[in-house]
């Protein structure tokens, strides 16, 4: 496939970047030490590996994904500064399965997501023990048939991860807070059990509002349990 090779060749010598620009008088070295942070996490090998894939699966099938999450940034028992690291996923033309009513090219309006992973015997049982699943429960169907999803074949055994977006109009306090005078947001449900104290404290409430609140809850699938 020249034409694959060629383009990401390209892709990997002319990289697309990000980026930071100061906006409404915030300072010009804060958006350079987000440009190091951010640069920073692109030279992990996780970034470089999931971005090549994603780039050359989007080439060959039109669609390319990886997956962010959060790890510690050392092992000491005292820190707890996390980093975002990008892993990959392989084949999401086929393990990505996003919500048909999305109709944005970022999926930012996709209400649920589902995320397809293969996995042998072996990863199995270690996988049923870090989510507390009866192991000798192997996910499959009692009547296969052509047109159904192949949750478990001879040699993989078949899960998914669920997504799901949920929003919820929430009622948000606005204070203003005694020191430094600025206005402070709170959502009413965080704060339900702590408002006297925000009283005695000298915050001033100034407002309130009706905001939306978008909330994402996964789930395990394993097609005999959710």
């Amino acid at each position: 496939r020249p034409v694959v090779r060629k383009l990401v060749s390209e892709m990997r010598q002319n990289p697309i970047d990000v980026l930071y620009r100061p906006k409404d008088g915030a300072s010009p070295d804060a958006a350079d030490v987000l440009m190091g942070m951010y640069r920073t996490d692109m030279r992990h090998n996780t970034a470089k590996i999931a971005v090549n894939i994603a780039v050359r699966e989007q080439i060959e099938a039109g669609v390319g994904a990886w997956r962010l999450v959060t790890d510690y940034e050392d092992q000491s028992p005292t820190s707890n500064n996390q980093v975002i690291r990008r892993e990959p996923i392989h084949s999401a033309c086929s393990h990505v399965i996003w919500d048909s009513n999305s109709k944005l090219m970022d999926k930012s309006d996709a209400r649920h997501c589902k995320v397809n992973h293969s996995m042998s015997q072996n990863g199995w049982e270690d996988f049923a023990e870090k989510y507390d699943l009866d192991a000798d429960d192997i996910p499959s169907f009692q009547n296969p048939n052509d047109w159904v999803f192949p949750w478990l074949t001879q040699d993989t055994i078949q899960i998914a991860e669920f997504y799901e977006v949920v929003e919820k109009k929430e009622t948000a306090f606005i204070y203003q807070d005694p020191v430094t005078g600025e206005p402070v947001s709170y959502f009413k449900h965080d704060i339900k059990d702590v408002i006297d104290d925000l009283a005695d404290s000298g915050f001033i409430k100034i407002a309130e509002r009706q905001i939306k609140r978008r909330r994402v809850y996964k789930s395990i699938i394993t097609c005999t349990a959710v």
